[in-house]
C-alpha cells in the first residue's frame, strides 16, 4: 500500500463540500420564494390602485378592491395579506360613511393601496428574516 495513494480523494472532497453546498441551495430556493412573493405583492397593489382610481361613484370600491388585490395576488396566502387603503391622507376603513372611501374618492385626488404580506427565509430550519413583512404601496389620482 502506497503512502501517497489518493484514490479516495476526491470522495472525502464531496463530502466536506456537499453539506455547504447544499445549505447554499436550500438559502437561494427560501430567497428566491421570497422574492416571488413580493413581485406577486406588487403586481397586485398596482392592480388595486388603478382599479381604485376608476373607483368614483362605486357604492362598494372597499371591498371591491381588497378582493381585487386577493384575487391578483392569487399565489399569496388571503388570510396572511393585509391590505390597507387612503384616499386624499384619509384612511378608507370601509365602503360607507364619513371614512368610508365612497364619500372620500373626489376627482383628483390621490387613491393609495398599501398591502403587506408576511415572509420567511428559512434556511435548515433557521430563520435568517425573522420579523420580515413584505409591503408595497401604489398610488393614483381618482378619475
Amino acid at each position: 500500500m502506497d503512502f501517497f495513494d489518493e484514490s479516495g480523494a476526491a470522495a472525502v472532497e464531496f463530502a466536506l463540500v456537499l453539506p455547504m453546498l447544499a445549505m447554499l441551495m436550500c438559502g437561494i430556493f427560501s430567497f428566491s420564494i421570497a422574492l416571488n412573493n413580493n413581485e406577486m405583492l406588487t403586481g397586485a397593489v398596482n392592480t388595486g390602485a388603478r382599479q381604485l382610481a376608476r373607483s368614483r361613484g362605486a357604492s362598494t370600491p372597499y371591498a371591491d378592491i381588497v378582493t381585487l388585490v386577493g384575487q391578483a395576488a392569487a399565489g399569496l396566502e388571503p388570510s396572511k395579506l393585509s391590505v390597507t387603503m387612503t384616499v386624499n391622507g384619509q384612511s378608507c376603513t370601509g365602503d360607507s360613511g364619513e371614512s368610508g372611501c365612497a364619500a372620500l374618492l373626489t376627482v383628483g385626488a390621490p387613491a393609495s393601496v398599501t398591502a403587506s404580506y408576511p415572509c420567511a427565509i428559512v434556511v435548515l430550519g433557521i430563520d435568517y428574516a425573522p420579523n420580515c413583512t413584505l409591503s408595497q404601496t401604489m398610488t393614483g389620482r381618482v378619475e
